[in-house]
């Protein structure tokens, strides 16, 4: 027979009152040592706590709940691992819905989890570009956030939540710039779902790096396919059949030769769809990179493992679900010190290595070290000699050269942002069929000095607070990179 409370307090020698307070936990405190009785005799007794009665004496439970798109793709399979990994290390239960990249669904499943009385909704889908749904979420979110709920988010939901920013754009513009130096000038894109904000940013990001060399992005040579293999493999025989200029599309062979009207490299905005690149042109008797070279996008697990293996944008996923439940927890808040953003500068012990805007002295990094501008390396992160690239995280340093590729200048914003290390995402330099360059770190103020995170005021719910993560890229034998020393 279960223990009820009234045993626990009858033990412990309180009131019914003082032991619902002790272990539901309410607005009235209960003194430490009275508490500690409490909890002592309810261990003695196995009494197990009634987490409705939790909820209503907290006006929240010990759960959060994640939002993602696709629960198959290997991308929020990451995201979900850093969240929930994170959640249960504080003590909290993760529950975690699939939306499938629906507006209403995702709606549904936020008043869902503010009926549950969730301690804090996690938005880990990217935005969407229909203002109307925005509206509809954001008025959700609003009223759960009026009860004293918490939200976080992964990407660009708009300037009104806490957010884990990864650099799409600029990620996307670096990796172009690689294939470009690599001599692949005419490319072909898979691009997202129009209703993504994500895919806005990524593909904006590839046109930026192309108009800087003259080259305008041609719409027959982009192709429009949902966040997964099928859509990947439809898209890139889309762009297969089609022709400079001719719109629908001109029929094609599948005999093998680059042909005049194929792209020199097909660059899918997720890795998931450049699986579906890779087995099309399988299909087809293409060889990659010999005949089209193939990139992909965010560097999930398997990326390393196709063959041939896969040159693709690094996201440190795992990292920006661990991030979303600290946001969402309270955690980054200003921790002191003083760090380096556009055009500031951080010190470390010895020589000094070009950061984004500013500089950085390492050598192999010291404990203390403050964020260091456009790295994304965070105070206490060893930081390679020379490069300013934490060490382990996805960079690259040329033996001579001081500074890292970068993704761009370090990119003006209206809300603070703070940079966090991508250090655990990387493949180590030097492995069988990688080569490593750096995407630029993040976001940053101009002229603006943070370590921990930088706030702004914003909406009726307090300051915005923005972690900026850096996107690196690992270069491999899809495009006909390999290993550097």
């Amino acid at each position: 027979m279960a223990v009820t409370l009234g045993e626990v307090a009858r033990h412990a020698g309180v009131s019914l009152a003082t032991a619902s307070r002790a272990l539901n936990g309410s607005a009235r405190t209960v003194g430490d040592a009275l508490a500690g009785r409490v909890r002592a005799s309810a261990e003695e007794l196995g009494y197990l706590p009634n987490a409705p009665a939790q909820a209503l004496a907290r006006s929240s439970t010990a759960t959060v709940g994640v939002l993602l798109h696709d629960i198959a793709d290997p991308y929020f399979g990451a995201l979900a691992k850093g969240a929930t990994d994170t959640a249960a290390q504080a003590g909290l239960l993760t529950m975690v819905l699939n939306t499938g990249g629906d507006p209403a669904t995702e709606l549904r499943c936020i008043r869902m989890l503010h009926a549950q009385r969730v301690r804090a909704i996690v938005l880990a889908g990217s935005g969407y570009t229909d203002p109307a749904a925005t509206a509809a979420i954001d008025a959700a979110l609003a009223a759960y956030r009026a009860e004293g709920g918490v939200v976080a988010a992964v990407t660009d939901h708009g300037d009104g939540y806490d957010t884990v920013l990864p650099d799409n754009r600029g990620g996307a513009a670096a990796l172009t710039r690689e294939l470009l130096a690599a001599g692949y000038r005419d490319l072909a894109v898979v691009t997202g779902p129009a209703r993504f904000r994500v895919s806005a940013e990524r593909l904006a990001g590839v046109r930026e790096a192309l108009a800087e060399e003259g080259i305008t992005l041609r719409q027959e040579r982009v192709a429009e396919a949902e966040f997964s293999r099928d859509g990947g493999r439809r898209a890139a025989g889309v762009l297969l059949e089609r022709g400079p200029g001719s719109g629908a599309g001109s029929a094609r062979g599948r005999g093998r030769g680059p042909g005049p009207e194929r792209p020199q490299a097909i660059l899918a905005l997720s890795d998931v769809c450049a699986v579906g690149v890779l087995a099309e042109l399988r299909e087809r008797g293409i060889s990659v990179p010999d005949e089209i070279a193939v990139a992909g996008f965010d560097d999930i697990p398997l990326a390393a493992d196709l063959a041939p293996a896969l040159t693709t944008a690094r996201m440190p996923l795992e990292q920006m679900g661990a991030a979303a439940i600290r946001l969402a927890m309270g955690e980054h808040r200003d921790a002191g010190g003083a760090g380096a953003a556009a055009g500031g500068a951080g010190a470390a012990a010895g020589g000094a290595g070009a950061a984004a805007g500013g500089s950085v002295a390492a050598t192999g990094g010291s404990a203390g070290v403050a964020f260091q501008a456009g790295t994304g390396v965070p105070a206490g992160t060893a930081v390679t000699a020379g490069t300013g690239i934490a060490a382990g995280a996805a960079g690259r340093a040329d033996g001579a050269a001081n500074t890292p590729r970068t993704a761009g200048a370090a990119r003006r914003t209206e809300r603070t942002a703070v940079a966090e290390g991508a250090g655990a995402a990387s493949t180590a330099a030097g492995g069988p069929d990688v080569a490593e360059a750096t995407a630029g770190a993040g976001t940053a103020a101009a002229g603006t000095a943070t370590v921990g995170i930088a706030t702004t005021a914003t909406t009726g719910h307090g300051a915005v607070r923005v972690l900026t993560l850096p996107v690196g890229l690992a270069l491999r034998a899809s495009t006909g990179h390999t290993a550097r020393s």
